[in-house]
């Protein structure tokens, strides 16, 4: 009688330590799909449009929470759906314009030790960033598909977040 006891004693005690532990998996399940749709995103950089500041192949984790800043690094989406990665240059309000391959933002040039290479000799009609939008740029400019090709990016409706790390051939926090 002991022994059966001790048994059925026993298979509560797993049934309970299963049940624990199913229901600690479905929270966990539950605490990252939250996250992940409305605190932080993961992205694959597809692409040297950004180089060298990110790479061809990292990982990078945004926050679907920051506001953009100038000089942000940040995650918008195409007219076409896909996700890019580029560097906030103007907000709104803010003139660009390109002379002679020089980037001027609100009439300064704008001195950027983090490009790639200088930009092509050409002109950008200069444009006035619209209420609610950005501009942003590649920092690899003569081959990155950015504002200058799309526009400007709409944030209710095309920004996604501001990367905060990036890893996989390099590690850093923004």
């Amino acid at each position: 009688m002991e022994i059966e006891n001790s048994r059925v004693a026993r298979r509560k005690q797993n049934q309970a330590s299963s049940k624990e532990w199913i229901f600690s998996f479905a929270f966990a399940i539950i605490v990252v799909f939250l996250l992940r749709t409305f605190i932080v995103g993961l992205a694959i950089v597809d692409g040297p449009s950004m180089l060298n500041t990110i790479q061809d192949g990292d990982r990078i984790v945004y926050s679907k929470l920051s506001k953009p800043d100038k000089g942000d690094i940040v995650v918008v989406v195409t007219p076409e759906g896909t996700k890019i990665i580029k560097r906030v240059i103007g907000l709104e309000g803010d003139t660009v314009e390109i002379k002679n391959g020089t980037l001027y933002v609100n009439g300064k040039e704008k001195k950027e030790d983090y490009i790639m290479e200088p930009m092509f000799d050409y002109d950008y009609e200069k444009i006035t960033v619209p209420k609610g939008e950005i501009f942003v740029m590649g920092d690899n400019r003569n081959i990155s598909a950015d504002s200058r090709k799309y526009g400007t990016f709409d944030l209710k409706k095309h920004y996604e977040g501001k990367v905060v790390l990036e890893f996989w051939n390099n590690f850093k926090l923004y």
